[in-house]
């Protein structure tokens, strides 16, 4: 629902289909706020698997929604 408001909003969103939001959702939780909270260890210590794990997947499920986003946009004009 955020996403689909933003994207309206902040074009640039959109850019690659959704995975540049994906990234920018991935930097902003996992790369700030995750570890300031004490949630998650700094992404330094963290193994190079996991930046490819954790950054493909947000990359993936911003393409997703931007998926569904257009989708349902379509449909409902």
């Amino acid at each position: 629902m955020a996403y689909s408001l933003l994207s309206r909003r902040v074009p640039p969103l959109r850019t690659d289909s959704g995975a540049l939001g994906g990234a920018a959702l991935f930097g902003a939780f996992h790369g700030t706020l995750l570890p300031a909270l004490g949630i998650q260890a700094p992404v330094g210590e963290l193994p190079r698997a996991w930046w490819v794990w954790e950054g493909g997947s947000h990359v993936v499920f911003g393409v997703a929604v931007d998926l569904v986003v257009g989708g349902v946009r379509r449909v409902t004009g």
